[in-house]
């Protein structure tokens, strides 16, 4: 079954909408009224920019809801699209950070299925990237970043966080765009800049005359990133598909009393790198390059 999520202004203001369909696109009735559903945060502006769906196929939702100032918001629905019990305290969860303009456009799970949001802060006469991780109960986890909550300023105008996705150690990468260059941004597990990555956590991909944004993510199984979105050059927009190197690692390893080695290019290594070997022993032994 499918479902799709976004809003819908059926009762004065914009609400969670949501609508699931069965596999030859006809709507699927056992889901809400008639295949839909609709949430409303206290009759304000509620829209949806991502959502996931569970292994136990309840389905969880992000974006912002407010009037005037608007926040990062989510909500969890059961299987038959009723609100969950269990998440927050009726289903639904606002993070109010005293900002004008939160936005939440991405949404990814971490290994032990905390629920990291990833999109705008607005401060004062700039927007900075916000990260915030939630529990599976609803609750901000205080682990992460402080209070739960991470931003990240870079004193520009147009810092944009568009989407994200978590690599198999828990790291974080999310996508976007600042002064209208492509940018990746890591960030740890629990919630600070990954100076690893980039520079100070923060990779920006320019183009000269090229105005560059990158709106979606995905992460393969052997953590290569890809990123998508636009590049813009003479009046002219095309898709932008873009694939980095999160993580690069490699081995050597002993065959029959030969020493095989690996070479590795590009160049990973920011300051040193370290190659463990495992003995006949068992004992690890560690050579640092500097």
């Amino acid at each position: 079954k499918i479902v799709v999520a976004g809003s819908s202004y059926k009762y004065g203001t914009d609400d969670f909408l949501l609508v699931r369909f069965n596999e030859d696109g006809s709507t699927d009735n056992s889901f809400g009224v008639d295949g839909f559903v609709y949430s409303d945060f206290d009759e304000t502006e509620d829209v949806i920019y991502s959502v996931l769906l569970q292994k136990d196929k309840k389905i969880l939702v992000s974006g912002y809801s407010g009037y005037g100032s608007v926040y990062f918001a989510a909500a969890r629905y059961l299987e038959n699209g009723l609100l969950d019990p269990t998440f927050s305290i009726d289903g639904k969860i606002t993070i109010e950070s005293g900002s004008r303009a939160d936005k939440s456009y991405g949404m990814a799970f971490q290994s032990d299925s905390s629920i990291v949001l990833a999109g705008n802060h607005h401060a004062g006469a700039t927007d900075e990237y916000m990260f915030a991780r939630i529990s599976t109960f609803g609750v901000l986890d205080n682990t992460f970043g402080t209070g739960g909550i991470l931003y990240i300023s870079t004193l520009n105008a147009t810092d944009i966080i568009k989407d994200v996705v978590v690599q198999s150690d828990d790291k974080i990468v999310a996508c976007g765009s600042r002064n209208n260059e492509a940018v990746f941004v890591r960030v740890t597990r629990n919630g600070a800049l990954d100076n690893t990555f980039g520079v100070d956590g923060i990779l920006m991909l320019a183009e000269a005359d090229n105005t560059n944004i990158l709106n979606a993510l995905a992460i393969t199984a052997d953590n290569f990133v890809i990123g998508a979105g636009s590049a813009n050059q003479d009046d002219y927009s095309d898709f932008l598909l873009l694939q980095i190197n999160v993580d690069i690692q490699s081995s050597i390893h002993n065959t029959n009393g030969v020493i095989v080695s690996d070479n590795i290019y590009p160049n990973p290594a920011k300051n040193n790198i370290t190659i463990k070997l495992n003995t006949e022993f068992g004992n690890l032994q560690e050579i640092g390059i500097y």
